[in-house]
């Protein structure tokens, strides 16, 4: 599935494999005109796969998520925490993904460079 407002470049694509795990690739350009919110596009995305869901995977090698999960960690959170916190973390554990298991953290000159967390249901 995806979303789209073109004339900004905003968006979200979305897709769900046959055992339930969700990945989705968004990025949101409000500065540029976008009408769309990254929350609604999530929360459209999660309606629109429903119970079929089982896991939503993130992969983080730069922007938001990657810098609040790398502060986080600076700031002495476990690894698990610091993904819970992310962007994306805060939007699973809203429709109770709150279980995470960091499956890659790769590090970098200046904390991690690419990190993958899978988040389940508590």
């Amino acid at each position: 599935m995806s979303i789209s407002h073109a004339k900004s470049g905003s968006g979200v694509i979305a897709d769900l494999d046959s055992k339930g795990n969700l990945t989705l690739m968004m990025d949101n350009h409000p500065d540029l005109g976008s009408p769309l919110r990254g929350k609604q596009m999530f929360a459209d995305v999660m309606a629109h796969f429903g119970d079929r869901v089982n896991s939503v995977q993130g992969y983080w090698r730069y922007g938001d998520n990657l810098g609040a999960f790398n502060e986080a960690v600076s700031n002495g959170r476990s690894l698990g925490a610091a993904a819970r916190g992310t962007w994306t973390g805060q939007r699973a554990a809203e429709f109770g993904f709150t279980r995470v298991k960091v499956v890659q953290a790769d590090e970098g000159t200046d904390g991690f460079s690419t990190v993958s967390a899978i988040f389940r249901r508590g």
